[in-house]
């Protein structure tokens, strides 16, 4: 699992929801969520990470800026 993954998933996991509530909420699909999540797909496009981060972000009490952050940093952290 990259590093990405283990956050995303720690995110979805802190908000109280299953991959496919998580998918529902962000409109992608259920096998993209846990594609992320186990690293199988790697470089979520800006438009997911958005709406990954806008479904996250009040279930989580913060800012969609501060999911953002967490979601772009373990991408930074991964490509290093």
């Amino acid at each position: 699992m990259s590093v990405a993954g283990k956050r995303l998933r720690a995110l979805r996991q802190a908000a109280g929801l299953t991959q496919e509530e998580l998918a529902r909420r962000a409109g992608i699909s259920v096998s993209l969520v846990a594609k992320y999540e186990s690293g199988a797909a790697a470089n979520p496009t800006a438009a997911t990470l958005l709406s990954l981060a806008k479904s996250l972000a009040p279930l989580l009490g913060k800012s969609v800026s501060q999911v953002l952050t967490e979601l772009a940093g373990a991408e930074e952290e991964a490509s290093q």
